[in-house]
């Protein structure tokens, strides 16, 4: 009897416990399910925690979406009638664009916009280590823009977060670089149009409004419009002193192009990236704010206040930017930019000239491509000079050709994409690392003679398969080429890898070099704003001189070995001015060789002025 009651026992313990712990139901076709995840919010906290590239946004996405569909309760309100006639009226909104905002679910192009709010977030936090006050922060922000992007005029305008990869941009997408960063330390930004006529090409400056006072920053120049005590000037110190901006006047073959009467008669331009109006980002900045705080949504009737208030007070235009006025609308810009794909509306390829992509093809294929937005972009970062012989030789129009195209693509495009991601985010040391490691990896990519024989034997070979591809008709004898075609690519691919690698390598390491002179320069900047935060002065501190010199010979070493481009000299001359030696800093950068724009130049000739005048103890 004490037998049976000890197994009824374990046999109710049995059921119990299989009760608490049930294998996950099988589904139709009898496949076992995973085990639901309740806590969607959680898991989507902790896939951020760990990263935030686009691929981690993504799933993010999916997790808030989870979260949503179990909870109806906590999906946000949809956009009332009121609220969608009032952004039609200020942004010029299209259909497809309201659609894209009133969707309750996150979309694919979320998780491209988060990405880069998270970035602009992450390099935000860093340029403030050491900031004393808002100004601070935006005179920062504005100095850490122009360090990471070089001035080049572009043939498009490409979304803040593609400015900051490529590393280069003009002065209008330096703007929308500086405004998101503002953005994100939550101080009021605006575009500031002071160009002349209606019609001419527009002359852009970007301005951050705090304690009510509008301090203007010029994005050609590369520096603040110059104000009392070498700060920011102000829009009223201008029209009050207007001779404030003669200072800029140095050299009669340099003029600044801006008056302090182009300023009185600007026009102030407000926006903000589509995606922010969605209200599903106000519900994930919520989600967020307690485990990783980034701003996602906007408040665009406040901001839009704040300015227009100003502008009354102040008799300047104000605008909210709509489409309808024409060149590339801030608003909509990552959406144009990415394919249907990604969730973007660029759904027609667009018709390209060889000729925008030097050395990317030898004269045997068409003259025109069709390529989609961000495909170009990413053609036009590439330097195709350095494209082995073996791959040009194969037309860019056949299989073989367009595959040995897009393995260099891919390689030019992400060798340095992490390190560079990593200093973006100031995480100075890590990326130094990997850039070492990448270094020596460069200089070590040597083929052997008979490695060369091989890789071209195996691109015969490739070539001799396509085209029986092509030339049989037999449907068995295809299928055996194509097959023959794809072994030998997967079995080729890392030796045409190590080709691409050796052939770029000079340009490689130049980037290399170039990338580490700049996490130096980066690591110097934020001990001397932290030491003097701390009112003590930098060149007293051996730690901080120490990160100064070794910036400064990183630059050296880069223009012994690279040349000393413009920028180069720039950044050199910056560290040497910070080290004391400021006649050598100025001598650097007054220096007119290789390609400067007027307006730039002018902002390098009051450099070496102030420099200059310190050294005279003015």
């Amino acid at each position: 009897m004490n037998l049976c009651k000890y197994w009824l026992c374990f046999l109710l313990g049995l059921l119990l416990a299989s009760g608490c712990s049930r294998a996950p139901a099988p589904n139709r076709d009898g496949e076992q399910l995973e085990p639901e995840v309740e806590n969607y919010l959680e898991s989507a906290y902790q896939i951020l925690a760990q990263n935030t590239d686009h691929a981690a946004c993504r799933n993010a996405s999916a997790q808030l979406n989870s979260h949503l569909d179990r909870h109806p309760e906590d999906r946000p309100q949809p956009l009332t009638e009121k609220e969608r006639t009032a952004l039609i009226e200020a942004f010029g909104l299209t259909a497809s664009e309201l659609a894209e905002i009133s969707n309750a679910a996150f979309t694919p192009l979320d998780a491209h916009y988060m990405e880069s709010c998270f970035l602009l977030r992450d390099a935000a936090r860093f340029l403030s280590y050491g900031c004393r006050s808002p100004l601070d922060q935006a005179q920062a922000a504005f100095d850490w823009t122009i360090r990471q992007v070089r001035l080049v005029e572009t043939p498009q305008v490409v979304p803040p977060s593609f400015v900051l990869r490529r590393g280069a941009g003009s002065s209008f997408e330096r703007g929308l670089v500086f405004l998101g960063l503002l953005n994100q330390l939550e101080i009021d930004g605006c575009l500031f149009d002071v160009s002349r006529q209606p019609n001419a090409r527009r002359r852009w400056l970007v301005t951050a409004l705090i304690d009510q006072k509008l301090y203007l920053f010029d994005p050609l120049m590369g520096l603040p419009l110059p104000g009392t005590q070498d700060n920011p000037a102000t829009f009223s110190e201008l029209v009050q002193q207007p001779k404030r901006l003669d200072v800029l006047n140095i050299d009669p073959k340099f003029p600044y192009d801006v008056t302090v009467a182009d300023v009185a008669k600007g026009t102030l331009h407000a926006f903000v990236s589509l995606s922010a109006l969605a209200p599903r980002m106000a519900f994930a900045q919520r989600a967020l704010q307690q485990k990783n705080r980034v701003v996602l949504a906007a408040k665009w009737q406040e901001t839009a206040s704040r300015f227009r208030q100003w502008a009354e007070a102040h008799r300047v235009a104000f605008r909210i930017w709509k489409r309808t006025e024409g060149a590339a609308s801030p608003v909509s810009i990552l959406r144009e930019f990415l394919p249907s794909s990604e969730g973007g509306a660029d759904v027609q390829e667009h018709l390209v000239s060889m000729h925008a992509f030097p050395g990317f093809d030898g004269g045997i294929s068409p003259l025109q491509f069709k390529m989609y937005r961000k495909d170009i972009y990413e053609h036009q970062m590439v330097n195709w000079q350095y494209l082995p012989e073996a791959m040009r030789a194969r037309s860019a129009n056949s299989e073989l050709g367009s595959r040995c195209r897009q393995l260099y693509l891919g390689l030019m495009t992400r060798y340095l994409a992490e390190p560079r991601n990593l200093l973006l985010r100031g995480r100075l040391e890590e990326a130094s690392r990997v850039l070492v490691g990448k270094r020596d990896e460069i200089r070590q990519a040597r083929l052997t003679e008979q490695q060369r024989k091989q890789i071209a034997q195996l691109l015969d070979h490739l070539q001799q398969a396509e085209l029986a591809m092509i030339r049989v008709k037999d449907a068995t004898a295809a299928r055996l080429a194509r097959q023959q075609f794809e072994s030998g690519w997967v079995e080729g691919v890392k030796y045409l890898t190590a080709l691409a690698v050796e052939s770029a390598a000079p340009a490689l390491e130049a980037q290399t070099v170039y990338l580490l002179a700049l996490c130096k320069h980066e690591q110097a900047v934020a001990l001397s704003r932290h030491s003097a935060a701390q009112g003590r002065n930098p060149l007293d501190l051996p730690n901080v001189v120490e990160s100064w010199r070794s910036a400064a010979d990183w630059w050296e070493n880069f223009a012994n070995h690279f040349g000393a481009s413009p920028e180069v000299r720039k950044w050199q001359a910056h560290a040497l001015a910070a080290l004391g030696n400021r006649q050598r800093a100025a001598d650097l950068i007054r220096d007119r060789n290789g390609p400067i724009h007027p307006i730039e130049m002018t902002g390098r000739l009051l450099l070496a002025r102030r420099w200059l005048r310190k050294l005279d103890g003015g």
